[in-house]
């Protein structure tokens, strides 16, 4: 791919809210030499869309943005900034507003270009300023525009500019007209509608008038899918497509989320496939194992659809170990990850979620860990709506396939580990382990007491802990408290600091041998403590899978900020990995 094609990549992926990945693809072509300025710009783009605003200012240093020079670069520094304002406590807001206004009026006064004008008004607006902003849209109103006329941007920005005016009417029927304009950018939409949201909050509208301004806006619904496995029923399949895409289309699906069993999984997949919607595939086991458990079952027919959409399919997750393929927890907990990461790019894109299911209520499926039954429960436990499709009778897959697993395996279970390992400990002098003894482990000690039954394990060695939980957000809780309190009992020598990882995965419970005491073990306990080594002093660094786990439950009070596709030690492949903090506002 050239160069070119690799920018254009990029910015499709950030247009289409796949924020992650447009990061990972932004610093791979860098790493292999095609560092042109505008491939770094998008790199730190992606960061700041995600939220994650100490990357996105680490990385503008490190890739030197401010010297590309044009008016993309200059404002992005304005926008984060702005960013760091919309965290501020309220005390800090005004100011830190006021700071980000300053920056965008000298991109304005330097390029002439209205975009970060406009910016700089709603920002003295939002710090209190309302005369500024008032005088600096007033500037700006009369000023033709200096992109391209009748464009996206174009209509946005004046949007804003007449909004600042106190005008909303004049914004409305801007934004009406920018509402046929760059349908596909979801990215540059959703920015959009967070400004103005802020905007006219300040402005005093009401709930009921903001969504009437926003209106042409609307970006659509991220989805996560699931359903009946059934054997191939080409009347009944006929009837069920036509329901699936007339809900599709209802809700304006851009991207859905779930697996790719025989029946409702594939319907619903070519489905989002045939509207132009992104196909995200997360596999209990190998594509192959899992043709053989999940797919072929239901019949011949369904294997070639199913390879035909994993091979249209935007992205393969494989969260599991081909020797439980076949196995309850190996499904619920895909499921489980899915959930997860489509709530993450709805938020990703400020955008609805909904669950579309195909779903007879058949009280005898499911066995309380996987099936649709589950599913559902558990997404609407994360506090999300659930549409379902009622099918006609259908014909339950039959369950001879050969190759098909063993289900009679020992029991696992998803728990999420953390890994705490104090970066430095060998070079303390001796006279002060005394004292880090009862100050740092006590502080961890506090952190896992604090969570009670939710930390079913623990344990320590040297200066190390390692400790489960049956809920990600107890173990985000545990590891915030333990670096918070370490900071107020134990003077931190230069350079070093605790590192904390953190991963949600599938674990076996049972004695320990030489302990002779009840223990967690298994591969994703290995990949956990793997990310830890790699987490700077200070830190607390999380799998996907465990922001993903987190995404899913409701109202989670955390910031994942992305960091990148790192490796692991110990030949354990790449990691997409977060850094976790609270969040700030």
């Amino acid at each position: 791919m050239t160069g070119a094609a690799q920018t254009r990549h990029v910015d499709d992926l950030i247009a289409a809210g796949d924020l992650a990945a447009a990061y990972d693809e932004a610093m791979r072509a860098i790493g292999d030499g095609e560092s042109t300025g505008r491939l770094r710009y998008l790199a730190v783009l992606a960061l700041a869309r995600m939220g994650a605003a100490d990357q996105a200012r680490a990385a503008y240093d490190r890739l030197d943005i401010a010297a590309i020079g044009d008016v993309d670069a200059l404002s992005l520094n304005a926008r984060l900034l702005k960013d760091a304002a919309i965290a501020a406590s309220p005390a800090q807001a005004a100011n830190a507003f006021l700071a980000a206004a300053s920056a965008y009026k000298a991109v304005w006064e330097k390029t002439g270009d209205p975009y970060p004008g406009a910016n700089a008004a709603t920002l003295f607006r939002l710090a209190g300023d309302k005369a500024q902003s008032i005088r600096l849209a007033e500037e700006l109103k009369n000023l033709p525009s200096v992109v391209a006329p009748g464009s996206y941007y174009e209509y946005a920005t004046r949007a804003e500019v007449l909004l600042n005016l106190d005008d909303p009417e004049g914004a409305a029927g801007t934004l009406a007209a920018a509402g046929s304009l760059a349908a596909g950018n979801h990215g540059a939409r959703a920015t959009t509608r967070k400004q103005l949201a802020r905007l006219a909050q300040s402005l005093g509208l009401d709930t009921a008038r903001t969504a009437q301004l926003l209106a042409p806006l609307a970006g659509g619904t991220v989805i996560h899918f699931c359903g009946r496995m059934f054997a191939s029923d080409p009347q009944a399949e006929t009837m069920l497509a036509a329901a699936i895409e007339a809900e599709l289309g209802k809700l304006n699906v851009i991207a859905g989320y779930g697996a790719l069993a025989c029946g409702a999984d594939i319907l619903i997949a070519e489905a989002l496939l045939k509207r132009g919607a992104e196909l995200h595939v997360v596999l209990a086991s190998s594509p192959q194992a899992f043709a053989e458990t999940s797919v072929l079952p239901g019949g011949p027919k369904w294997r070639a659809r199913y390879e035909a959409c994993l091979k249209a399919a935007s992205s393969l997750r494989i969260v599991g170990d081909d020797s439980y393929a076949g196995h309850p927890s190996s499904f619920g907990f895909s499921t489980e990850i899915a959930i997860g990461l489509a709530i993450i790019r709805a938020r990703n894109l400020a955008l609805p979620a909904r669950q579309i299911t195909i779903d007879d209520r058949d009280p005898d499926e499911g066995n309380g860990v996987a099936g649709a039954t589950v599913d559902v429960s558990r997404w609407q436990e994360a506090g999300f709506r659930t549409i379902r499709i009622e099918p006609p009778a259908l014909v339950k897959p039959s369950f001879k396939a050969k190759g098909q697993p063993d289900r009679n395996l020992p029991e696992r279970k998803a728990l999420s580990l953390l890994f705490a390992d104090f970066a430095g400990f060998t070079g303390l002098p001796e006279k002060s382990l005394p004292d880090f003894w009862e100050k740092v482990l006590g502080a961890a000690a506090a952190a896992l007491d604090a969570q009670g039954a939710h930390t079913v394990y623990r344990n320590t060695w040297g200066d190390a802990c390692f400790a489960a939980f049956d809920n990600p957000e107890a173990a985000a809780r545990a590891a915030l408290a333990f670096q918070e309190q370490l900071a107020g009992v134990w003077q931190i020598p230069e350079g070093s600091g605790m590192r904390i990882s953190l991963h949600h995965g599938l674990t076996f419970h049972g004695e320990d041998p030489v302990l002779q005491r009840q223990s967690i073990y298994g591969r994703e306990v290995s990949r956990a403590a793997r990310i830890e080594p790699i987490t700077p002093p200070g830190a607390i660094y999380v799998s996907e899978f465990f922001a993903a786990a987190c995404a899913g439950q409701s109202d989670t009070p955390f910031r994942f900020g992305y960091v990148g596709r790192l490796p692991l030690p110990k030949k354990f492949g790449d990691e997409r990995l977060y850094r976790l903090t609270r969040a700030r506002n």
